[in-house]
């Protein structure tokens, strides 16, 4: 059976090496090996990316064995775990450049590498080895049942050997000084994993070691290192936490509860985070937690200046294009922009009534071409007070005058808002992708259709005369 394993992946390996035979000096090969049981059936190589993990590859394992072959994207560090990348457990991360392999096997809480191996795992497996038996604690807790009366004297004794750990003197710089912020990283890891899971016993505020009450955020945030550590973002506010309760022994529960809550606030106003780009993305990871529309365009309002990247903007506006469904019978998401004397004018002012929206923009074309046509349609209706007719522009600001003329050069009529630069809260929500785009909405400030006929089809005036009965 042993050798039908080795045929296996010497098959599998021989697969990926001509399937990459274009580029094969760049193909790093892993092999991994579980003693004993096999805690997952499929392992994933994850990319750490911003902190978060990006799949790479998975491998099935066949008989407590499997296998990756892929070209690095980038040197730095991957993760290899089972099915859920977020769980601590059974997680482990490497370091790779183009070309370099890996071999290592999996016995209960850690790893060992066998063969041959690079200089940067080598290092990571001593780091590893060093810390392990209070990883074992921290993050293995169903297996140790510790609690802090036996974790936290082992962890100020063994602190003196950790901050003694040699740094890593590879060939490779690179690596050398990003091995700093990890063992950094990985140490408050371990040691916030240990408070934030189950105990049979948890320390009070005057239980805490000086370990948890000198954790400095603004040590950890003085460049973008902490995205090149997996759920590096978390860090943050579970380390802040920690600090928080380490140095108010005597906040009661419920104060501590409501500073916890508000944690991602007060960071900011403290000025905890120190690069710029980390706050971007520690801005982003807390838009995860929002669950509804309004939700997140209120997160936006309060946030969104902290977003400095066009990736970082780019990712938000894709969380709030999650949030909605346009499809018939669901509430409008509502939007609210200026008119042309700068009154604020939000869709859900008009509920009670049908609404016809075109959203338009000076410079396009068909939208122009539609101009007359929602003129006269509005005419045709211009004696019924339950239905109104807006017009939405997204021009940029330096249109602004330009929008204004063609108002009066045009006789346009009806509800004419302006958007600017703040377009993508009707473009986002609502999917546009083109315009001119009609919706219409009915009394009761649902979607009747999000993508409703133009002004000049044939059949818009039916779906107007039923939205109106």
């Amino acid at each position: 059976m042993e050798r039908l394993c080795k045929l296996y992946v010497a098959v599998t390996l021989l697969f990926y090496t001509s399937m990459y035979s274009y580029a094969q000096d760049d193909l790093s090969i892993i092999q991994g090996k579980w003693i004993g049981e096999a805690k997952s059936q499929k392992m994933g190589l994850y990319e750490i990316r911003n902190s978060n993990f990006e799949e790479v590859t998975t491998s099935n394992v066949q008989n407590n064995l499997f296998s990756f072959a892929f070209q690095p994207e980038k040197e730095g560090y991957y993760v290899i775990c089972g099915s859920n990348p977020m769980a601590s457990t059974y997680r482990y991360v490497f370091y790779f450049k183009p070309s370099d392999d890996l071999n290592f096997e999996i016995e209960r809480e850690t790893f060992r590498l066998k063969g041959n191996n690079t200089q940067e795992n080598k290092a990571i497996e001593s780091w590893h080895n060093l810390v392990q038996p209070l990883e074992k604690k921290a993050i293995y807790f169903m297996n140790s049942m510790s609690t802090y009366k036996d974790f936290f004297p082992q962890f100020e004794e063994m602190l003196p050997q950790i901050k003694a750990f040699p740094a890593a003197k590879t060939t490779n710089k690179t690596f050398n000084q990003s091995f700093e912020d990890y063992k950094k990283f990985d140490l408050l890891h371990i040691a916030e994993m240990f408070i934030n899971t189950p105990r049979t016993e948890h320390p009070k505020g005057s239980d805490y070691i000086d370990f948890y009450r000198n954790i400095n955020i603004k040590d950890l945030t003085q460049t973008t290192a902490i995205l090149n550590y997996p759920s590096g973002i978390g860090l943050i506010n579970r380390g802040y936490t920690c600090a928080l309760r380490g140095n108010n022994p005597n906040l009661s529960d419920d104060k501590l509860r409501e500073a916890m809550k508000n944690a991602q606030d007060n960071i900011l106003k403290e000025q905890l985070i120190v690069n710029d780009t980390v706050k971007g993305e520690f801005i982003l990871d807390g838009a995860k937690f929002i669950r509804t529309y309004p939700g997140i365009m209120e997160y936006k309002q309060k946030y969104a200046q902290y977003l400095i990247t066009d990736s970082q903007k780019a990712r938000f506006n894709e969380i709030i294009a999650k949030y909605d469904d346009n499809s018939a019978g669901h509430d409008a998401i509502d939007f609210k922009f200026e008119d042309v004397n700068g009154k604020q004018i939000a869709l859900s002012d008009f509920k009670g009534k049908v609404v016809y929206v075109d959203v338009w923009a000076t410079w396009c074309g068909p939208c122009n071409r539609e101009i007359p046509h929602m003129i006269k349609l509005e005419e045709s209706y211009h004696n019924n007070p339950n239905i109104v007719f807006m017009s939405v522009s997204v021009d940029s600001r330096k249109d602004y005058d330009k929008w204004k003329n063609m108002l009066k050069e045009k006789g346009m009529g009806g509800i004419q808002l302006f958007a600017g630069e703040r377009s993508d809260e009707i473009m986002n929500p609502y999917k546009i992708k083109g315009i001119p785009r009609f919706m219409l909405f009915g009394k009761d400030g649902k979607v009747i259709n999000a993508d409703a006929p133009r002004p000049s089809s044939s059949e818009i005036k039916t779906i107007i005369n039923t939205a109106l009965k």
